[in-house]
């Protein structure tokens, strides 16, 4: 929302804004980017039953099981119950119902049907909106606290240890290197085509 209202473009040429539908997205070799992915769940495969990773897994779960953790649920359903709470869920639908009607998938990738952005623009807007709204509420101060009592209480003191020592363990090392090849490999292959040359050209009118 900072950007939203701070950061103004302007003076886009017309011909940019119809030469928008045709921008593609498109992914190369989907048999690497696969066997990266295969490389990271046969990692996991490997270290899921490791010391370091079921320190983590108990203390995760007993942080979930909490009483600071049970009392963000219980908010969360009186939330929802709400006539607030039934406003931002329905909104939030609006914006997937939108996301379904305007990307499309082929064999190469996909596309984004740009005459539906404007509408998705809107939907978005619709929910910041909502969070605007909710930060003037006592539903925040009580989120808030909530959340204080959740990320402080000693069960996450103790998750927080875990993850440290699950990083520097050779276990999370080796995760964390199939997950940068992965990562790498999106990188190399995932490409935005079809820019239009005069766009790059005029990239100081913003």
């Amino acid at each position: 929302m900072s950007l939203k209202k701070n950061v103004k473009v302007t003076d886009i040429p017309e011909d940019w804004k119809k030469e928008q539908m045709d921008l593609k997205v498109t992914v190369h070799n989907q048999d690497d980017i696969e066997a990266e992915w295969t490389d990271v769940e046969r990692t996991w495969g490997r270290i899921k039953g490791s010391r370091p990773v079921r320190n983590l897994d108990n203390a995760f779960k007993r942080w979930v099981s909490s009483d600071e953790a049970k009392a963000v649920h219980e908010l969360d359903q009186k939330f929802l119950a709400s006539p607030r709470g039934k406003r931002l869920v329905a909104e939030w639908k609006d914006v997937f119902d939108t996301l379904d009607k305007s990307v499309y998938h082929n064999k190469s990738g996909f596309h984004i049907d740009n005459k539906q952005m404007p509408h998705l623009e809107d939907e978005i807007e619709d929910v910041a909106d909502q969070y605007e709204e909710l930060d003037k509420t006592h539903w925040a101060r009580k989120y808030d606290r909530a959340y204080h009592d959740l990320f402080t209480n000693k069960e996450a003191e103790r998750l927080h240890v875990r993850a440290k020592a699950f990083k520097h363990s050779p276990q999370g090392k080796a995760l964390k290197k199939e997950v940068k090849e992965f990562k790498q490999e999106l990188k190399e292959n995932v490409e935005v085509t079809d820019i239009p040359e005069h766009w790059k050209k005029d990239m100081f009118m913003f």
